[in-house]
């Protein structure tokens, strides 16, 4: 399983990937203090780009143009009514949330001013499409933009590699069932997160580091019940039930 992780509103803030050069190294008491930290501490020095409020279609199938874009404007119709895209403040960023409804649709856009490699972060419990700039993502679970149905716990999140191009680029993503739904647009690109975890690794090294992990079979036929392993001087092991 993969993880993936923004903070959304309209015309809020997201970021650009960096350098390794640009990644703040905050040392925590733990892993995971560390890692929050120095990702928070990274995040507020990299320049940011807009994105636009989330926009949502039910129940509709939406017309794109061939670079990913629609028009917001376009009434379809569906049994007899119209359906429209809408402004939807609620959903939030960087943050899990509730999509009820089926068969529906998100659509945003992104504002850059350079062309630019970022990390798309999305969590969701049921399969999606995800679709940038007219185009598929590069995912790192499941065909190219797509999100696994192994995906079930609401703890985890899959990153796929953005290109964002200079102006305005255009993110739409497809909702077949209700679902749990996370999304983040990160500014670590891969080459600071592989920094970052070279630094991790070097102050919390884990267990691997000092021991060998061994699995030893046990007979189908015998109840192993130990309460106490002991090493003789021999090195035969004893074991006490």
């Amino acid at each position: 399983m993969r993880q993936f992780i923004l903070t959304l509103a309209c015309l809020g803030n997201c970021f650009f990937n960096a350098t390794a050069s640009d990644l703040i190294y905050v040392k925590s008491p733990t892993r995971e203090a560390t890692q929050k930290a120095s990702l928070e501490a990274t995040s507020q020095k990299l320049p940011s780009a807009k994105l636009s409020q989330w926009f949502v279609l039910d129940s509709a199938t939406p017309a794109f143009a061939t670079n990913g874009s629609t028009e917001l404007s376009t009434k379809y119709p569906i049994a007899g009514k119209t359906s429209a895209w809408r402004e939807n403040s609620q959903l939030t960023n960087a943050a899990w949330q509730k999509i009820e409804v089926g068969s529906r649709w998100l659509y945003r856009t992104i504002e850059s001013d350079r062309d630019e490699e970022t990390t798309l972060l999305v969590g969701s419990k049921r399969p999606i499409t995800i679709r940038f700039n007219g185009g598929s993502l590069e995912g790192n679970l499941g065909p190219p933009g797509w999100l696994a149905d192994q995906i079930a716990n609401i703890n985890e999140v899959v990153s796929f590699k953005v290109a964002l191009k200079r102006g305005t680029n255009y993110l739409s993503i497809f909702f077949s069932e209700p679902t749990s739904f996370y999304f983040e647009l990160s500014p670590i690109n891969d080459t600071l997160r592989a920094e970052l975890e070279q630094r991790l690794s070097a102050d919390f090294p884990s267990e691997q580091s000092y021991y060998r992990l061994e699995t030893i079979p046990i007979p189908t036929n015998i109840v192993l019940e130990v309460g106490g392993l002991a090493f003789m001087p021999d090195k035969s092991l004893m074991i006490c039930k």
